[in-house]
């Protein structure tokens, strides 16, 4: 699993780069809808990584 994880956040790495190129290169669109899917998947990345947490410690109410 560690290496899926250190794919994705070499995926995601060069996204944010080439987002920043476009941005610079002045096309606006394609920046900003990488720039959309960078922060969906740092979002579903942190929600996934707390849920993983809170399995860990047992759901406490169940």
């Amino acid at each position: 699993m560690d290496a899926l994880n250190t794919l994705r956040a070499v995926l995601v790495g060069a996204a944010f780069i080439a987002a920043v190129l476009l941005g610079i290169d002045g096309q606006w669109v394609p920046a900003g809808v990488m720039g959309v899917g960078i922060l969906a998947h740092l979002a579903l990345f942190g929600y996934l990584r707390a849920d993983r947490r809170r399995e860990a410690l047992g759901s406490g109410g169940a």
